[in-house]
């Protein structure tokens, strides 16, 4: 059997390290990696990509069943979990799993070095500040499902470098720019909107013919809408 990349089977050590059956975090590492007595610095790092994993679209939830076993290959975790699936529940197809975990673990390669993980864990001078930005990365590509933006209507540009830092005039236009379309603000429009104005629009949009300022304005409001 062809051997999983490092970072699918480093990543697997991480979870029964950091995280219980459910994804909850532990506080504090068990295992092996409890033993090695790792920096806080490294601790959190991996917490946060683990935490990252878990709860992301990044790999499959097949991928996170494999993820979360005990068994080393992804067919002997399928297998363990269909045996605990209700009666009536159609099993997971292991073929499909297999498929799903190789290209999930290739996946995470368009964002992680291979060894990133084991060196993390091992290596005395890993370049731990990187690491983070990859994953800060990852996060700010894989964010469809960040709750930050489900307020937020305009829809953004996802292919972009990420950016450390920001003057303050930059950051109060952007700010600027997307405030109209928060849903919240939405909203109070929606409910203090002029009636008075809307039945003006309803005129304008109904009359068949209009002249002058009313011709006008209807004219501006087509452009606007159309």
């Amino acid at each position: 059997m062809k051997q999983r990349k490092l970072i699918m089977r480093m990543t697997k050590i991480v979870h029964h390290c950091f995280m219980d059956r459910e994804d909850n975090l532990y506080n504090k590492p068990f295992g092996r990696l409890a033993e090695l007595e790792l920096e806080k610095e490294r601790q959190d790092f991996l917490k946060d990509y683990i935490d990252f994993i878990m709860h992301s679209d990044i790999v499959a939830e097949t991928t996170k069943i494999y993820i979360r076993s005990p068994f080393d290959s992804v067919a002997s975790s399928i297998v363990d979990y269909n045996r605990t699936l209700p009666e009536g529940i159609k099993s997971i197809n292991i073929k499909t799993a297999e498929s799903n975990c190789n290209n999930n673990t290739n996946k995470l390669l368009e964002y992680f070095p291979d060894d990133m993980l084991y060196s993390v864990i091992y290596s005395k001078n890993c370049n731990l500040e990187h690491y983070n930005k990859l994953l800060d990365l990852a996060i700010a590509k894989r964010c469809k499902k960040n709750k930050i933006f489900n307020n937020l209507i305009l829809k953004l540009p996802t292919d972009v470098e990420l950016q450390d830092s920001l003057d303050e005039d930059e950051f109060s236009d952007f700010v600027k720019i997307i405030a109209p379309y928060l849903r919240t603000h939405i909203k109070y429009l929606e409910e203090n909107i002029s009636c008075k104005a809307v039945g003006y629009l309803f005129y304008l949009i109904s009359t068949r013919q209009l002249y002058g300022i009313d011709k006008d304005r209807y004219n501006l409001l087509k452009e606007m809408l159309e």
